[in-house]
């Protein structure tokens, strides 16, 4: 073994520290900004992407039906890109016939 040999104590008292050290660093990460901002927006994609989901399942004419549903996908996926709720969003957008979002004006996405 190189070096000096620590006693127990003070290995157990280096491992406290780093311990309160990675606790420290994650709650100022969940408290930043930047952190509620994005917790915030996956809320809120999830939320829409439950309204898609329902207007998908409603018994109502395919009209109503599959406009709504493309309508509140498409708001995911321009306003929540990264999130995985604009993948699904993606998914079920693929299964509505072509008929229904023919007549929505192409999404835009802004790219890096």
């Amino acid at each position: 073994m190189i070096g000096k040999k620590f006693s127990r104590k003070t290995i157990i008292t280096a491992v406290a520290i780093f311990v309160t050290f990675v606790v420290i660093a994650a709650l100022r990460l969940t408290n930043s900004p930047e952190y509620k901002k994005e917790r915030i927006s996956l809320q809120e994609a999830e939320k829409l992407y439950q309204q898609a989901l329902s207007y998908n399942e409603k018994q109502s004419a395919p009209a109503v039906k599959y406009t709504m549903t493309a309508d509140y996908c498409r708001k995911i996926i321009k306003h929540y890109p990264d999130t995985p709720q604009a993948e699904k969003a993606e998914q079920l957008l693929k299964q509505i016939p072509e008929k229904y979002t023919a007549q929505l004006a192409p999404l835009k996405l802004s790219t890096p």
